[in-house]
């Protein structure tokens, strides 16, 4: 997998983020102060932001690229994010905000259901450690 954020700008409250990098690893851990903008570039490569400035691509797959005004919809970016707030559909079980966005079939999903059919609910469950957590509301 490789993301490349190049010369990626977001004016944020008091001051401007700025990303140039370049990510190879299966892994990358963002890490930094309260306020550092660590949030702010997950929701730009999730595509909810858009950058002022700069293009991000994933695997050779542009998911902007602010000079030519192209925006690849959320939906259609295949990455998942999760915020830390938990406030995603509060009506929602654990189970079903993971599968949100995913079309569902009528019958009663199984663990196994397929979450875009790259991965599996039961998979990222246990990947997020949140298996027991499933029904909860």
């Amino acid at each position: 997998m490789k993301l490349e954020l190049a010369g990626v700008r977001l004016p944020l409250a008091s001051f401007t983020l700025e990303v140039d990098a370049q990510l190879g690893a299966r892994v990358t851990g963002i890490f930094g102060a309260s306020g550092a903008g660590k949030t702010s570039l997950l929701e730009i490569i999730a595509g909810l932001r858009r950058p002022a400035a700069g293009r991000v691509t994933l695997d050779g797959t542009l998911f902007s690229d602010a000079l030519r005004n192209i925006f690849l919809p959320p939906e259609r970016r295949g990455v998942g994010y999760v915020p830390q707030d938990g406030a995603l559909f509060p009506h929602l079980t654990v189970r079903e905000n993971l599968l949100y966005g995913h079309s569902l079939p009528t019958a009663p999903l199984a663990q196994s259901d397929s979450l875009k059919g790259r991965l599996t609910l039961e998979h990222v469950a246990d990947v997020l450690e949140i298996t027991s957590l499933a029904s909860r509301v």
